[in-house]
């Protein structure tokens, strides 16, 4: 009976990053297996079926949300604009309490990660949209903090003015 549950409990931690849908991570210690009763049905030529199922559930956390409250408590003047996270394997999450279902969850961070500021394409390509090239620092200091440093580059380079037709303007990002 117990290498049965051994065995259901690896199936169901290894089907566990299976289950998390993208843009979550799966709160490590939240994990809770409850197993039914073990059956035994006979079978044919002396022998016996043992069958017993498990049901599993656990916690998972948005990383846009995580994000949010890092820099919530980190960030001097956030403003609550949408942040995500660099390098996920950077930030180490434990859970800090019990987790029951339909209970707050208080987690234990650490590590380095790097918040990143998300911006709207967009909405960038719609602020631009036939504006004279004079206006585009102004422009784009309106996305800050999403934006820290932006150029533009018009052609032919002598046209004064941004497209009028959003699809022939192109936003590459990178990072310095």
């Amino acid at each position: 009976a117990d290498l049965i549950k051994q065995g259901l409990s690896q199936a169901a931690q290894s089907s566990l990053a299976s289950q998390v849908p993208p843009g979550y991570i799966a709160l490590p210690g939240s994990l809770q297996i409850t197993f039914s009763t073990l059956t035994q049905t006979a079978s044919q030529n002396n022998t016996a079926t043992i069958a017993q199922s498990a049901t599993m559930s656990g916690a998972i956390v948005r990383i846009a949300d995580l994000a949010a409250a890092i820099a919530k408590e980190t960030v001097p003047n956030y403003g609550g604009e949408l942040v995500s996270l660099g390098d996920i394997s950077a930030l180490s999450v434990a859970t800090a309490t019990t987790t029951k279902t339909g209970e707050t969850i208080t987690l234990s961070l650490s590590g380095t990660p790097t918040l990143v500021w998300q911006y709207d394409a967009d909405a960038l390509k719609a602020a631009i949209v036939g504006k004279n090239k004079a206006s585009f620092q102004s422009i784009v200091e309106s996305f800050a903090p999403a934006i820290a440093r932006a150029e533009a580059k018009v052609r032919p380079f002598w046209e004064g003015s941004f497209p009028s037709n959003p699809a022939k303007i192109k936003v590459e990002t990178g990072t310095e």
